[in-house]
C-alpha cells in the first residue's frame, strides 16, 4: 500500500465517522408513545405526568404522575428498560413489549384499567379537591428579576384569589386597607 493510499483509507475513515456522529439518533418509538401517553394523562384534572430517564438501568425509562398542583408528590408509577430491541415493563407484571403497537395497547388497556391506576387516580380526585397552601410571589420576570420573593401568608391570613384579580381574606378579617373582607397586592 502506498502513502498515498493509506491517507485516503485514514481520511475515508475519518469521514465516516465524522458522518455518524453528525447524523440524527434514531427516533425512539417506545419513549414517543410514553411521553405522549404522559401529555394526554396530563390533560385529565387531576393528575400530572412525565416521562423520566432512569440512567441505572439501559435504557430505563420511568412514568411518574402527582397530583395536579403537588408534583413534590410524585409516585413512579411504570419502570422500563430496554433490552436490544425490547421494551421491558419491569415489576411485578413484567412483560416484553416487542412493538410500539404492544406499548400503545398495553398503556390504554391494561395499566388504564388495571388495578392500581383507577385507585391512584380517585386517591389524586380527593387530593386535588383539598386546600392547597402556598406563598403569594411578588416580582418576577416580567419585571426583570429572575424570581420573585416569596412572602409567607400572615398567621390567621389565608387568602384566595383569581389570576390578576384581588385577593380575598377566607377567614373574613379586613386587611385594614381596604373595605371588608378584601385585600388587594400591591407591587413595591
Amino acid at each position: 500500500m502506498t502513502e498515498h493510499e493509506l491517507e485516503s483509507q485514514i481520511l475515508d475513515a475519518l469521514n465516516q465517522l465524522d458522518a455518524a456522529r453528525s447524523a440524527q439518533p434514531r427516533q425512539d418509538a417506545f419513549r414517543d408513545i410514553l411521553e405522549r401517553f404522559a401529555r394526554t394523562l396530563s390533560k385529565h384534572r387531576a393528575i400530572g405526568a412525565a416521562v423520566e430517564d432512569v440512567p441505572e438501568l439501559p435504557g430505563g425509562r420511568r412514568l411518574v404522575t402527582w397530583p395536579k398542583l403537588r408534583r413534590d408528590e410524585r409516585t413512579g408509577m411504570l419502570n422500563f428498560a430496554r433490552a436490544g430491541e425490547v421494551l421491558v415493563l419491569l415489576g411485578q407484571g413484567r412483560r416484553e413489549l416487542r412493538t410500539p403497537e404492544e406499548l400503545e395497547a398495553y398503556l390504554a388497556h391494561d395499566f388504564l384499567r388495571g388495578l392500581s391506576f383507577p385507585d391512584t387516580l380517585a386517591r389524586y380526585e380527593e387530593m386535588c379537591a383539598m386546600p392547597l397552601g402556598g406563598f403569594l410571589r411578588r416580582g418576577g420576570p416580567e419585571r426583570g428579576q429572575p424570581r420573585g420573593r416569596a412572602r409567607p401568608p400572615r398567621p390567621g391570613r389565608a387568602t384566595q384569589a383569581r389570576r390578576g384579580g384581588p385577593r380575598r381574606l377566607l377567614d373574613g378579617q379586613d386587611s385594614g386597607t381596604s373595605a371588608p373582607g378584601s385585600a388587594h397586592v400591591r407591587s413595591p
